[in-house]
């Protein structure tokens, strides 16, 4: 995304463009005339005259008179940013159709998620049930990123892209060679506090053999590390009360924007390093998904406005790809590339 630059960072060095497209609009960009690049670096110019949107300082940062305010319709800002002022935000994909994807080959490929820690150790028994033929049972806990909020598929609009939990559901299906019993009890606006009180009883009649535990980002602004720690184990005490064999996976939660106050820069490095220690600490029945430590990876080389599917704390369809990948990598499988991903990735894009 080009925000306040005629610059854009890619992941990678780049050794040749396939295309630049946005998969939102159908639009391909014409190499030359909308952007240029330089064999070997991760930078992609946008030249004047150039298509592909560039998002100004205004935009990122309406004034009061020009902001609609969420939760109204057409809402495009919240309050609350860093020293005072509006985000632009939506509930829709306007974000999406200021962004690019770049197909390209790399000069080389020096991270990926399975990089992040080895946990071959970890869930033996859910490895196990994955390989056979007996019935399993795989319950999501988790906020608005894990109910699917902004990947195209959940909000119904092109390319269609599944959520992350979707793309992790068709993998592991697709693996198992029984029956899948798939619950995403996720709710948009919840936080660890939720799985405990609201929905506790609905989960544990799931009585699942893997638990997957993925709050964080609305409890960034409200309790302290060691409150969001005191509120997973007993979360994970409450599932081996139904179920004693029950495996967990902890998914630390990708970071937000660093310009909203709800969002500060550092708790989700608090909650991470608190979870991580845990993680260091616990049984071969623990696991976890190290989103934030990826996310900041990704941040760092590509920058936020890249991963972001509504300006403040939802990822964009890339961004759901990376919790995907993260979370199977964990289970060391790939992110499965069957009907869903076929469905979206063959809608043909205009020039």
């Amino acid at each position: 995304m080009f925000v306040l630059s005629n610059t854009a960072r890619m992941s990678f060095p780049v050794r040749s463009i396939q295309r630049v497209w946005c998969p939102a609009t159908g639009v391909i960009y014409q190499p030359g005339k909308d952007y240029c690049f330089d064999k070997g670096s991760n930078c992609i110019t946008r030249p004047d005259g150039s298509a592909i949107p560039f998002i100004t300082e205004a935009m990122l940062y309406p004034p009061d008179e020009k902001c609609i305010y969420y939760p109204e319709p057409g809402s495009n800002a919240v309050p609350g940013k860093i020293g005072g002022g509006n985000v632009w935000f939506t509930a829709v994909n306007d974000y999406a159709k200021a962004q690019a994807e770049i197909d390209y080959t790399a000069e080389h490929i020096d991270f990926l998620p399975v990089d992040v820690h080895e946990q071959s150790d970890r869930l033996p028994r859910f490895r196990n049930l994955l390989l056979g033929r007996e019935d399993l049972h795989v319950t999501l806990l988790g906020d608005s990123i894990s109910e699917g909020y902004n990947a195209s598929g959940f909000i119904k609009v092109p390319p269609f892209q599944p959520c992350y939990a979707e793309l992790i559901h068709e993998s592991l299906a697709a693996l198992h060679p029984g029956k899948l019993i798939w619950h995403n009890r996720a709710v948009n606006g919840s936080s660890c506090r939720h799985g405990l009180t609201t929905i506790l009883e609905d989960w544990k009649k799931d009585r699942p053999d893997l638990l997957i535990l993925a709050y964080g980002m609305n409890d960034f602004y409200f309790m302290s590390a060691e409150e969001f720690l005191r509120y997973h184990l007993k979360l994970i005490e409450e599932a081996h009360n139904v179920n004693p064999a029950v495996e967990i996976m902890i998914v630390i939660s990708m970071a937000g924007n660093p310009y909203w106050e709800y969002t500060k820069p550092g708790k989700d490095a608090e909650f991470a390093q608190i979870i991580r220690q845990y993680w260091q600490t616990a049984g071969s029945s623990i696991a976890i998904a190290d989103v934030q430590g990826v996310w900041m990876e990704m941040m760092r080389r590509k920058g936020f406005y890249s991963l972001t599917g509504n300006g403040v704390n939802h990822p964009n369809d890339f961004g759901h790809r990376v919790y995907a990948s993260v979370i199977l990598s964990v289970i060391k499988i790939s992110l499965y590339t069957g009907r869903s991903e076929r469905s979206f990735l063959s809608k043909t894009p205009r020039s």
